[in-house]
């Protein structure tokens, strides 16, 4: 077997590749918080979002949650408020933020120790509606979502 320059050129520059390829993997960079699911229905009473948590001890401070509609234009949304309830997160927690005209009774849940926090985006004390319409708080488009 007669082993050419060529041969060992390419095959020294595969493993070069490789390994700068792995190392570069621990630089990846995961997303700290995902939607996990949402209810769009044919009308906003009822609709929510579910958040999850991925990254330890999270901070949503400053975070904004809204739609890019059908049109490509950003709607209007929510903004976590700088309160106690979004710092320090843990891992797992789920996030079910009800968007608006909430037409059912729900209980509110901040207590973060459970692992779930249940609240409504036009509660003023947790989200700064970024709408010019009070009862708009949190709209998702029909369709060409992207949260």
């Amino acid at each position: 077997m007669h082993i050419t320059y060529a041969f060992c050129k390419q095959a020294l520059y595969s493993l070069l590749f490789i390994v700068f390829g792995l190392c570069s993997i621990g630089q990846m960079n995961a997303q700290d918080v995902v939607v996990s699911k949402f209810l769009n229905g044919s009308s906003p009473d009822g609709e929510y979002t579910e958040l999850l948590v991925i990254s330890d001890k999270m901070d949503l401070v400053d975070y904004v949650l809204r739609d890019n509609g059908e049109t490509g234009n950003w709607q209007a949304g929510i903004k976590f408020k700088n309160v106690g309830l979004w710092k320090n997160l843990r891992a797992g927690t789920v996030i079910l933020i009800l968007h608006r005209n909430i037409q059912f009774p729900y209980i509110e849940d901040i207590n973060t120790s459970d692992g779930s926090i249940i609240v409504a985006a036009n509660n003023t004390n947790y989200f700064e509606n970024l709408s010019t319409t009070p009862s708009t708080s949190l709209t998702v488009g029909g369709s060409g979502d992207m949260l």
